[in-house]
């Protein structure tokens, strides 16, 4: 393998890494708004 292979995979691991990243922050903030919606829901009902 040369060089720039090895650069190539790396920089599309670190890209998919921050990806996923990105997308399990992005679902666990929904799911705390969405608990929160329907907690203040619950107090108002």
């Amino acid at each position: 393998m040369k060089a720039s292979d090895l650069r190539d995979i790396f920089a599309i691991a670190t890209l998919t890494g921050f990806a996923y990243l990105m997308l399990r922050s992005y679902r666990i903030r929904k799911k705390k708004e969405r608990e929160l919606k329907d907690f203040a829901h619950l107090q108002l009902f």
